[in-house]
């Protein structure tokens, strides 16, 4: 194994054994949090301040709940009612 990939490979294994062994998790405002136990979702929270959880036992994952905008340019598109046909986005 080289050094690099050693170095990488050990913060990988501390970032997971501090993500599972502190007892607390902040939600920040516009975030989410998904308590979870045993890979199991049982709670839901969205509320800006700081949550409890059982170390090893319980996990949060982090979400994103701010609107995003997404811009999708008009495009053709086939039919699946009419067979080999193609239909033009300004038809629509």
């Amino acid at each position: 194994m080289e050094p690099l990939e050693f170095g990488k490979f050990f913060v990988q294994i501390l970032q997971t054994f501090s993500a599972r062994l502190s007892p607390i998790k902040e939600c920040c405002k516009g975030d989410g949090l998904v308590k979870k136990r045993f890979g199991q979702p049982i709670k839901w929270r969205n509320k800006p301040r700081i949550y409890w959880k059982w170390p090893i036992i319980d996990t949060f994952d982090k979400v994103d709940m701010r609107k995003k905008y997404l811009q999708v340019n008009a495009h053709s598109f086939h039919s699946n009612q009419m067979r080999n046909s193609l239909i033009p986005y300004n038809i629509i």
